[in-house]
């Protein structure tokens, strides 16, 4: 996985002596070395590591009070996350990282739009749940 200059990354193994630390990318050694990455740490020290050693660190997104974590599938790669704090089940799946926003707002459209033509047919039915 290529990773972009500016993205937040954390070591894979619970064991690194960074385990706890947040790492902004800060761009890809020479040519030659194309998985070689240098990463900054919040004190803007500058550290060289494998890309495979590393993961993104993927932000909670908000929308219209709801939220969702984005998730890596390694093996389909894409993107994927549900609604959270709600009974109902409602996902979401993207192929890029930078598509992530737009498919969970499609997603709380589409949930509010089921809300509202539930509330519409129980309304008009006179019955109630």
């Amino acid at each position: 996985m290529k990773f972009s200059e500016g993205e937040h990354v954390k070591f894979k193994s619970p064991d690194s002596k960074y385990k706890n630390t947040i790492f902004t990318v800060y761009g890809y050694a020479n040519p030659g070395y194309d998985n070689l990455i240098y990463l900054m740490d919040p004190h803007n020290r500058i550290l060289t590591t494998d890309e495979t050693s590393v993961e993104l660190v993927l932000e909670t997104m908000e929308f219209e009070g709801y939220t969702s974590t984005p998730i890596f599938d390694e093996e389909s790669q894409v993107y994927h996350g549900h609604l959270e704090g709600i009974r109902d089940l409602v996902t979401w799946e993207a192929d890029r990282y930078e598509d992530c926003m737009e498919s969970f707002q499609e997603a709380v459209n589409d949930y509010n739009q089921f809300l509202n033509d539930v509330k519409n047919i129980k309304h008009s039915s006179g019955g109630g749940m």
